[in-house]
């Protein structure tokens, strides 16, 4: 049992030196990265039940942090929800007295002023439909937008059809951990 545990200490540590330096492996060619692996090849049934073992704890990981990080954005989008609104509130009283002319355009306190501005004139909502006939011409313009049908590319790839003149199509690859049938996925 303590020789095993050794082995999967001398591996486990050889794999992390393996992550670790990956990119530079890459960088440096496949050899290196080959030949440390070879070495670990007696053990591989053990290596792969770590490795598993490992970006399952690495997901479990992930998914609370995650969970952690909603709940901070949750938390803190309560309370700039709330400062907005105070703002908000306290903005819009401001406007109320300036427009019953309790404070003028220039108020000044003791040490800190209100002033208040007019912004640009903007078209808030429009009263008809500028596809209705009623519409004046002038203030309209008809545009035509081009969208791609990308859901159409992909079949014309996959029935054989050549659209790489127009499109890039390409394919990830998807890396899977799961356990043997029959056991709970925790040998190590």
């Amino acid at each position: 049992m303590t020789n095993t545990i050794n082995k999967l200490s001398y591996y486990s540590h050889e794999l992390q030196a393996i992550w670790e330096d990956f990119d530079e492996y890459i960088e440096a060619g496949e050899g290196e990265v080959i030949e440390r692996i070879s070495v670990l090849q007696e053990s591989i049934p053990e290596l792969v039940d770590f490795v598993v073992n490992e970006m399952d704890d690495l997901e479990i990981a992930l998914v609370g942090a995650e969970a952690e990080l909603k709940a901070a954005k949750e938390k803190y989008q309560l309370r700039v929800d709330s400062i907005k609104k105070q703002i908000k509130s306290r903005t819009d009283v401001l406007i109320k007295l300036y427009q019953k002319n309790i404070l003028t355009e220039e108020t000044i306190g003791t040490s800190k002023r209100i002033t208040f501005s007019f912004n640009p004139p903007k078209v808030e909502e429009l009263l008809i439909d500028p596809s209705s006939p009623e519409f004046p011409e002038q203030f309209r313009e008809a545009r035509v937008e081009y969208i791609p049908l990308k859901k159409e590319l992909l079949a014309a790839h996959k029935r054989g059809e050549d659209v790489g003149k127009i499109a890039k199509v390409s394919r990830g690859i998807k890396v899977g951990f799961k356990p043997i049938s029959g056991t709970n996925g925790r040998k190590v």
